[in-house]
């Protein structure tokens, strides 16, 4: 029949016989060719010259097969049957009923070809002939090992190709079997017993194998086929499991399918690497397994072992044996193959468990069970033989964000294991890859399994991709492992856009708080664990890590992390079920308490409970008991609030018409001046236009005003706010800036000139964080009168000087804050100066006063720079607590303290040219201090010894970066926040009234200003001064975005780096200091 030229001949006798041997490898194309003949010979005989053609195809077909048909080779065995018990009287029956094996010669033919093929491939697969067979009276115990019986045959491999279950074909010039498997696991739990369902043997009717499986239900999914169609047909055949039963008693996640890729070398293939996938899926019953309609199916209700006769083409083809096996029996069974199989690498199997090494539980559970590692037979480092190379493959991800101006990265401090161990560590998260998978993409993985976020958390609140960072590839000795470790590290970057979202409040966003996350399952040996995380800083530009903080703020935040631990463990399930969630919130709510007073630690240590001297008093709503809480008060604490202050009678609130008969007359000036108005309202036009500018250059101010640049200034942007708020005649207000110009001396730094510099810049950062619009007219008015009182008669020398020369102010203040306190009474005195009608505060009530007091030595005092980091820190934790608000006026005031603060080093702050000019002068004043140290034999005071100047450009570089930049930051910090600080302001006190209220005068009409400065007073009508503070308020409105973080810390930045490349203008400022110092 194979011959050409007999063709026709073997077809005719095809047709008549209707039959015709064929070997199975090409059996489907020759009952094609048939099929062809039969028509042909029917319609026309002229058509079998088309059969040359045809048999010219079935020629190639057959010799395609021959080169793509493959086979595995086995150990060789004898037949063996299933052992005494289940399933033995079942394969008896199969088997008388089941047809002797008769092979046709096209078959064996096929068969020979298919061992020729796997003999090439290196493959050796036994011949049901070599098992045996010898009928019905199989020796049952006559068998060899498990290992052998357990081969397959030639003819299996055979009959596996025609069913499509697998393929074989070469792949690099190598063999393969090409299958894909779908694997069931039958979990369940009977009493007390973990059970799992396994295919114990595997009995050929067949040809009477009986091999060892000890596997879950497994099944080929063929072409076409999904895995679920697979499981139902292999659940039907090999189980018995008929579909409706299947439908009714059987449920199946398919959203939990695993999906591998296998490549391994098979056994009962003798070797034969197969490729392919991999689906496990988990069956689960739908009701209790004691149920009566489940007794007798699958051996339940008590987990008896069954067999299941498989039928192939209505005739017996397998026996399957299954058995209910403890899954911890199982697993200890396979550990202890896993033991062996090390042992016999040379690994010492001894070391596990010993000290910090993981137990041979764990390292079996990571290599076979979550596969988050591979061991790798590699040649050994003698060169003689293998040993193991344990494979792990890491996925890095960087999680960051930016919180409150600085950027921060989520790192692991700490876990607690399944046995109750602690672990310090300090990693950012980290994935391990299972299967081989790809990186790209695993960080989404990591977050949900490391932080436990849902898909959509992801998805909506972080950004990342799947490009690189960083890899690296190692090879070094665990500390867990006796064996050597390949460590394969992918990076990925993830960033977090919006830290506020709703969702990240379990990871302590936008706090920044630590928080704890759960790792799989909690229990003794289940291999879950505890994290917890906190955010820490990243180094900026200039390599910073960590701001210069204090205990203050180590402590609340402390408590912050704390209150944030108890909020989220008391929403754990298990917590509330035990009734521990009411404990545990009522242990935040304490917290959180506590914390709040320790943002405001001044206030909280300025609160008594005087109570206590009411109770027991018969008459504690007396006269006489409320004047003992009074005294106790005002005598015994910090707190100066003054209650039930009588407001002056005499003075009217009402607007009121300003007399033009008040005002100096300008001819009386001018008889002095011999000039129109000195040039004023020129100087007040460059002025105004500048209010919103950050780099006003004070001093070509200084240029245009001379001596009176204090007093113009001044005018500009007290007057409006002070003759509004006291109700004083701008006359005295006027008076009030000569004498306070007065009190400022011809110093390089400390001047008029930096009194100026600092009550712009303050107001300028109280514009820009939105505090000056919240603020009452008297804070308005008292945050300008600091300012340009903070360094009243200064005389050049710091507190340092008072104290090592026992300066008489030293004695006075006690050593503490000298020249603030000294600066701070000067303020006071000048606004006390004069008759009564020409005090700034004649028309105030006692409550303003004393408030307006209070606010004026809070901010002077605040320019004490021995403070300067205490003051910082107070400021973070403020900020940080969810109380703060502008509509509080302790919070309105600190923000002004950290407003002047930064005005008087703002220098640091300000364009190049700008800030160059100022350090060169505190320096020069230094050096002057330095001089009278050196003449008075005291020890020369840090960086003012001009004979060790040193390198000025990295002093002054280190000065803005840790001095000034923290201070800066922290106000940008605040910027950031600023939205949700703002709220309403108090009522006004007694003598706010609107900011465009006239002024009643004096009854003398006096000015308060002396003959010798009249040169630059001008009487001003109120329709000027209103006009000023409408100009004055329509100049902020030009500020910038985000001003303080863009302008100030932007510039600073650049400054930095500027002292460092400015090297001949460094230069050249240091030989003019040496020189002044030499002259």
């Amino acid at each position: 029949a194979d011959a050409a030229a007999g063709f026709d001949e073997a077809a005719d006798s095809a047709v008549s016989a209707s039959a015709l041997p064929a070997r199975p490898s090409s059996s489907l194309a020759r009952a094609v060719v048939l099929e062809k003949v039969r028509a042909l010979a029917d319609e026309n005989d002229a058509l079998r010259s088309q059969l040359d053609k045809l048999n010219a195809r079935l020629a190639a077909t057959e010799r395609e097969l021959q080169q793509h048909t493959v086979v595995t080779p086995p150990m060789i065995s004898q037949p063996s049957s299933p052992k005494d018990g289940c399933g033995k009287k079942l394969f008896r029956e199969a088997f008388k009923t089941a047809p002797a094996p008769e092979v046709a010669n096209s078959e064996a033919e096929a068969i020979e070809e298919l061992e020729a093929t796997l003999v090439h491939g290196g493959i050796r697969l036994p011949r049901r002939a070599d098992l045996a067979f010898q009928g019905a009276d199989i020796d049952w115990r006559g068998a060899k090992d498990a290992c052998e019986a357990s081969l397959k045959t030639v003819e299996d491999l055979r009959m596996e190709i025609l069913d499509q279950a697998s393929r074989l074909e070469f792949r690099d010039e190598v063999l393969v079997r090409r299958a894909n498997i779908v694997q069931v696991k039958f979990p369940i739990t009977i009493g007390d017993d973990e059970l799992r369902l396994v295919e114990r043997q595997e009995v050929s009717v067949a040809h009477g194998v009986c091999r060892e499986r000890n596997l879950p239900l497994r099944e080929f999914v063929r072409p076409n086929e999904d895995w679920a169609a697979a499981m139902r047909r292999a659940l039907r055949s090999k189980v018995g499991l008929a579909p409706e039963w299947q439908s009714k008693w059987l449920r199946v996640d398919a959203d939990a399918c695993r999906v591998s890729e296998i490549d391994e070398a098979a056994p009962e293939y003798g070797g034969l690497r197969t490729v392919g996938t991999l689906y496990e899926v988990e069956v689960m019953f739908r009701g209790d397994p004691a149920d009566s309609e489940l007794t007798g199916k699958m051996g339940l209700p008590n987990g008896s072992d069954f067999a299941v006769l498989e039928r192939k083409d209505g005739r017996p083809h397998q026996l399957h044996i299954w058995i209910w096996k403890s899954c911890e029996d199982e697993r200890l069974e396979r550990i202890a193959r896993f033991k062996e199989y090390l042992s016999s690498k040379g690994v010492s199997v001894e070391s596990f468990g010993q000290g910090a090494m993981k137990s041979l539980n764990q390292f079996y559970a990571e290599v076979n069970e979550t596969r988050e590692s591979s061991l790798e037979e590699v040649p050994s480092a003698e060169g003689k033989g293998t040993e193991l190379l344990r494979t792990l493959a890491l996925v890095e991800v960087k999680v960051m964000a930016a919180l409150k101006n600085q950027n921060v990265i989520l790192k692991s401090t700490e876990q607690y294991l399944d046995d109750g161990r602690r672990r310090k560590v300090s990693q950012i998260v980290v994935y391990k890859l299972r299967d081989g998978a790809s990186w790209k993409g695993a960080w989404r993985k990591a977050l949900m399994e490391r932080l436990g976020l849902s898909q959509e958390t992801i998805s909506e609140c972080f950004e990342g991709s799947d490009r690189c960072e960083e890899y690296k590839e190692s090879k070094r000795w665990s500390s867990g492992y006796p064996l050597q470790t390949q460590y394969k590290v992918w990076t990925v970057v993830v960033n977090i856009p919006e830290p506020d979202h709703p969702a990240l409040t379990e990871l302590g966003l936008p706090d920044g708080t630590s928080f704890v996350s759960r790792e799989g399952t909690l229990g003794q040996n289940r291999r879950g664990r505890l994290h917890v995380w906190s955010w820490e800083k990243l180094p900026d530009e200039n390599g910073q890590t960590e701001k210069m903080g204090t205990g203050l703020e180590e402590l609340v935040a402390d408590l912050r992390e704390a209150e944030a631990l108890a909020v989220q463990t008391s929403r754990e399930a298990s917590v509330m079920s035990m009734g521990l969630d009411a404990p545990l919130s009522r242990i935040s709510d304490a917290l959180k308490k506590a914390r709040t007073k320790m943002a405001n630690i001044d206030a909280a240590c300025c609160e008594v409970d005087l109570t206590g001297l009411q109770r027991g008093r018969r008459d504690s709503n007396s006269t006489a008991a409320q004047g003992l809480i009074d005294f106790v008060s005002t005598t015994f604490t910090q707190n100066r609030k003054i209650t039930n202050s009588p407001t002056p009678t005499n003075l009217s609130y009402q607007t009121q018409t300003m007399s033009m008969e008040c005002l100096p007359s300008l001819d009386a000036i001018m008889g002095i001046g011999g000039a129109t108005d000195g040039g004023r309202t020129e100087i007040f036009n460059k002025i105004r236009p500048c209010l919103s500018e950050w780099n006003f250059d004070f001093f070509q101010l200084k240029e245009d005003c001379q001596e009176f640049m204090l007093e113009y200034y001044g005018e500009v942007v007290m007057t409006p706010l002070c003759t509004s708020t006291f109700k004083v005649p701008t006359g005295v207000a006027r008076a009030f800036l000569e004498r306070v110009a007065m009190n400022y001396y011809d110093n390089p730094y400390h001047n008029a000139i930096h009194a100026v510099q600092v009550t712009h810049l303050s107001n300028w950062l109280l514009q820009s964080l939105e505090v000056r619009k919240n603020m009452r007219g008297i804070e308005r008015a008292g945050s300008i009168i600091a300012s340009l009182c903070h360094d009243m008669k200064h005389f050049g020398r710091n507190n340092a000087f008072c104290i090592a020369s026992s300066h008489p102010l030293a004695l006075l203040y006690n050593d503490q804050g000298v020249l603030e306190n000294m600066h701070s009474a000067a303020c006071f005195a000048a606004l006390r100066e004069g008759d009564s009608d020409e005090q700034l505060l004649q028309n105030m009530s006692k409550e303003d006063c004393v408030s307006m007091r209070a606010w004026i030595v809070k901010l002077i005092l605040s320019t004490d720079m021995s403070e300067h980091f205490q003051a910082i820190s107070k400021f973070r934790v403020r900020v940080s607590a969810e109380s703060v608000s502008y509509s509080k006026s302790e919070d309105r005031q600190l923000v002004s303290t950290m407003c002047i603060k930064a005005a008087d080093i703002g220098h640091s702050a300000l364009e190049w040219s700008l800030h160059m000019r100022w350090s060169e002068r505190v320096v020069k004043e230094f050096f002057e201090q330095g001089d009278e140290e050196r003449a008075m034999g005291l020890p020369i005071s840090a960086l003012c010894d001009r004979n060790k100047m040193g390198d000025l450009g990295k002093s002054q570089k280190g000065f803005l970066e840790f001095v000034c930049m923290p201070l800066f930051q922290e106000l940008g910090n605040l910027e950031l926040s600023v939205e949700q600080m703002q709220g309403v302001p108090e009522q006004p006190g007694a003598s706010q009234q609107a900011e465009s209220a006239q002024v009643p005068q004096s009854p003398t009409g006096g000015s308060g200003i002396s003959r010798a400065r009249a040169r630059w007073y001008v009487g001003v009508k109120v329709s000027q001064v209103t006009r000023a503070a409408g100009n004055m308020r329509s100049a902020w409105d030009s500020l910038p975005e985000n001003p303080v973080r863009r302008v100030c810390i932007d510039t600073m930045k650049d400054n930095a780096v500027q002292w460092e490349k400015e090297v001949d203008t460094v230069q050249a400022i240091a030989r003019r200091l040496l020189d002044e110092g030499g002259a």
